[in-house]
């Protein structure tokens, strides 16, 4: 596969996990306006944003928080951390002073992205790096990383990602049952 070839995969990757995510957390025909007045809905922003040389605030911001990728995540909403708010604040005054409107809710949503396709790249270095061939060998390598949390959403949601991205066939309902069994025989 050539550097050109991941490259758009990895775009493709990208916006594909900002629409998912912006189908799950908005409404279907919210809109939103942008500075100029005219309407543009949230999606089409966000593309345009993660094209924006802008755009390495909300990368750089989502290295800096990516250990509370939760706070960021719909589910911990409630969640108050007043040293993040503060933060997300400050990264929302910088982009509108570049042109670029979010809500504190839609960044939150970015962030979360980002930080999502952060830990995919480093997950995928980490698997790719053994050389797997097939099903078993990227189980045992997997198992070898996230053993004691392999289940938690992100290593599994990756796994899944990264199998797919790679021509590996599995059995989307028995997968866990595949990595329980294999866990059990490494164990052993």
């Amino acid at each position: 596969m050539t550097i050109f070839e991941i490259s758009v995969i990895i775009g493709i990757l990208i916006l594909l996990i900002i629409t998912i995510s912006i189908k799950l957390k908005t409404k279907k025909n919210s809109k939103e306006k942008e500075n100029d007045g005219e309407k543009i809905n949230f999606r089409d922003r966000a593309i345009v944003f993660l094209k924006s040389k802008e755009y390495k605030y909300l990368t750089n911001f989502a290295k800096l928080h990516k250990s509370n990728y939760k706070y960021f995540s719909e589910e911990e909403e409630l969640n108050n951390n007043e040293h993040i708010d503060k933060e997300i604040s400050k990264l929302k005054r910088l982009l509108e002073k570049k042109g670029i409107a979010f809500n504190i809710k839609q960044l939150k949503l970015l962030i979360y992205d980002e930080i999502v396709i952060q830990t995919y790249e480093v997950f995928k270095i980490k698997i790719l790096s053994h050389k797997p061939n097939n099903l078993k060998e990227y189980i045992k390598v997997f198992l070898e990383f996230y053993s004691d949390d392999y289940d938690e959403f992100l290593n599994y949601y990756h796994f899944k990602i990264l199998l797919s991205e790679n021509g590996i066939e599995y059995n989307e309902y028995n997968l866990k049952d595949e990595i329980n069994f294999l866990k059990r025989d490494l164990e052993l």
